[in-house]
C-alpha cells in the first residue's frame, strides 16, 4: 500500500515536475477492505443551509459584479442578488402562498437572474426543480406531475412552451416570466416588477423554517437506468459539494464541446487565450488527441483536467489538482469521499482492475423523489451509490472510467434514456414494439454517439425516415432519434435487448 504522501510526490513527479500545494491525510489510499479514500484531507461540512452558506461572507465583496449577461451586458452585483432574491422570496411566500418544501420549477437559458431566482425560491422556503429551457411541452409536464410544482419562472420565449404543458396537466399554475427586452406574454406575472417593488414587506421571511437535512434542489436524472427520477439534493449536499470544491481542486469548469470549438476553428488563436488558467471538461469523455489540440493554442502553463460527477453527487466526485497531466484519468476521489470498484458478485475488486464505481461521501443525494425500487437499485448498504459506470482506480487513488453500464446514450452531452424514446415509439400505431440502441456518428464520434431505433411494425415495413414519427404532438424528446427508425419483424430479448 502507498501512503498519500507518496501519491503527492509521485503525481507532483510525473504530472509537472514541480510541486503541488495541497493537504494530504496521512494513510493509506487503499484500505485493507479496497476501499479507495481521498488523498485530500476531509473538511469539515457547516450545518447550514445553501442560503446561509452563500451569503455569510457577503460584506466583504457586496458590490462585486456576481453575473454578467454576455449579449446585453446586463449585469448584478452580489448586493444586488441578495437584495433582489429577498424580495422575490416574500412575494413567493406572501402572494404565491409557497410553504415550506414546495416545488417550485425554473425553465430559463443561462442568464444573469439565474442566481436570484434560484435563491428567491429557496428564501421562501421552497425547493428548486430545474426544467431544461430546450424541453418539450410533455417533458415539461411530465417532471411538472412529478415534483409536484406550485410556480414556474420560466424565460418569455419559452413561456408558450410552458402552457402547452400545463394543458397537458390539465392544471393552472402561475408562471413569472422573465421578458427582458420583450413583451410580458399573456397571462404571466412580470419578474422585473416583483424584483424592483421597493415596499415589499420582508418579515414574512421569518416564517420559513429550513434546515440543512431538507431537500433543496429536485434535479432529474435517469440514473443508471429508465426513465429521468427525481434526485433530492439536500441544503448539506449542495453545501458539502460547494466546500468539496473549495479546497486545493478548486477550478473553473468547461465544456467538451467548447474545447473541440476552441480548439478546431482555425479564427481561435493563442492570444484569446493569454489569462486562460484553468480548463475542466465534463460532460462527455473527450479524446486525448482533442485535448492535445486543444493545449496546442493555449497558455501553455494552463492546466486542463477530465472530472467526473454525477447529478446524484450534486455534482463533481472527481477532480485533479492543478499541474496533473493524465489527461486519460479524471482525477481522484474530493475531500471526504470515498470509492470502490466491485464486479458482478458486489466484491471489492484491487487497483487497475476494472468493475463498476461506487460512490460514498456527504454530497451523495437523499434519494430518489417517491421511488423506492429506484433508490432499492441505487443505493448498497451504508450509502454506497451505484453509478453505473465501469472505472479502475490505480495504486495512486486515480480514476479512470471505461466504460457505462448504463443504458444511457450521450447525444451531443445529452442523456437520452432509450426506455423514454421506445415509450414513444410504442405510441405509433403501426409499432408493436420498439428498441433505441446507440450508434456511432461520424460528426462527432468517438465520444459522442447518436441514437437509432428498431421498430416491430405488423408488417415487418422498414421505416428509414425519421420525419414519418417526429409531429409537434408526439410526446417527448424525438429529436433525440436522428438515424431511423428501422423496421424488423421482431426483436431479439431475454428480457434485456440483445
Amino acid at each position: 500500500m502507498l501512503k498519500l504522501t507518496t501519491i503527492v510526490n509521485n503525481v507532483c513527479k510525473r504530472a509537472c515536475g514541480g510541486s503541488i500545494s495541497t493537504g494530504v491525510r496521512e494513510s493509506h489510499v487503499w484500505t485493507s477492505e479496497n476501499i479507495v479514500k481521498s488523498p485530500f484531507k476531509d473538511i469539515e461540512i457547516p450545518n447550514s443551509t445553501f442560503v446561509e452558506h452563500v451569503w455569510k461572507n457577503l460584506d466583504k465583496w457586496p458590490t462585486k459584479t456576481a453575473t454578467v449577461c454576455g449579449i446585453t451586458g446586463r449585469q448584478y452585483t452580489y448586493e444586488q442578488i441578495y437584495r433582489q432574491s429577498q424580495v422575490l422570496g416574500a412575494v413567493l411566500r406572501k402572494k404565491f402562498r409557497i410553504e415550506n418544501g414546495d416545488a417550485v420549477a425554473i425553465m430559463l437559458p443561462n442568464l444573469p437572474e439565474y442566481p436570484t431566482a434560484i435563491f428567491g425560491i429557496l428564501n421562501a422556503g421552497g425547493l428548486v426543480t430545474t426544467l431544461n429551457p430546450n424541453y418539450t411541452a410533455y417533458e415539461v409536464q411530465r417532471q411538472i406531475n412529478m415534483s409536484h410544482t406550485k410556480l414556474i419562472i420560466a424565460y418569455s420565449e419559452i413561456v408558450p412552451t410552458v402552457k402547452q404543458a400545463l394543458q397537458l396537466c390539465k392544471t393552472k399554475i402561475p408562471i413569472i416570466a422573465i421578458n427582458s427586452e420583450n413583451p410580458l406574454p399573456e397571462g404571466t406575472v412580470s419578474y422585473k416588477e416583483i424584483i424592483e417593488d421597493e415596499h415589499v414587506d420582508l418579515n414574512i421571511l421569518r416564517e420559513v423554517e429550513r434546515t440543512a437535512d431538507d431537500v433543496a434542489f429536485l434535479p432529474y436524472s435517469s440514473g443508471t437506468t429508465g426513465l429521468p427520477k427525481g434526485v433530492e439534493l439536500t441544503n448539506y449536499n449542495i453545501v458539502a459539494n460547494v466546500e468539496q470544491q473549495n479546497t486545493e481542486i478548486k477550478q473553473y469548469a468547461d465544456t467538451t464541446v467548447v474545447v473541440l470549438f476552441l480548439g478546431s476553428h482555425p479564427q481561435v488563436q493563442t492570444k484569446h487565450f493569454e489569462h486562460l488558467r484553468c480548463v475542466t471538461s465534463g460532460a462527455a469523455p473527450l479524446p486525448i488527441a482533442d485535448i492535445e489540440r486543444f493545449l496546442e493554442k493555449v497558455n501553455p502553463n494552463s492546466h486542463f483536467c477530465q472530472a467526473y460527477g454525477l447529478t446524484e453527487t450534486a455534482p463533481l466526485a472527481t477532480a485533479s489538482p492543478l499541474g496533473y497531466k493524465e489527461y486519460s484519468k479524471v482525477g481522484f476521489g474530493i475531500p471526504n469521499i470515498e470509492l470502490r470498484i466491485i464486479d458482478g458478485n458486489l466484491n471489492n475488486r484491487g487497483p487497475n482492475e476494472v468493475g463498476e464505481l461506487l460512490i460514498k461521501g456527504p454530497n451523495v443525494m437523499k434519494g430518489y423523489k417517491d421511488n423506492e425500487e429506484a433508490n432499492k437499485q441505487v443505493f448498497l448498504d451504508d450509502g454506497w451509490l451505484r453509478t453505473g459506470d465501469m472505472a479502475a482506480i490505480d495504486e495512486l487513488g486515480a480514476v479512470t472510467i471505461s466504460d457505462r453500464l448504463k443504458e444511457l446514450i450521450k447525444v451531443n452531452a445529452f442523456q437520452v434514456p432509450p426506455a423514454e424514446l421506445e415509450s414513444v415509439c410504442k405510441e405509433h400505431p403501426a409499432v408493436i414494439d420498439a428498441a433505441v440502441v446507440p450508434i456511432p456518428d461520424s460528426k462527432t464520434e468517438p465520444f459522442m454517439r447518436e441514437s437509432d431505433s428498431t421498430l416491430v411494425t405488423p408488417e415487418g415495413l422498414w421505416m428509414r425516415s425519421v420525419q414519418a414519427i417526429r409531429r409537434p404532438d408526439w410526446r417527448s424528446g424525438v429529436e433525440h432519434l436522428v438515424l431511423g427508425p428501422e423496421g424488423v419483424g421482431s426483436i431479439p430479448t431475454t428480457g434485456k435487448i440483445l
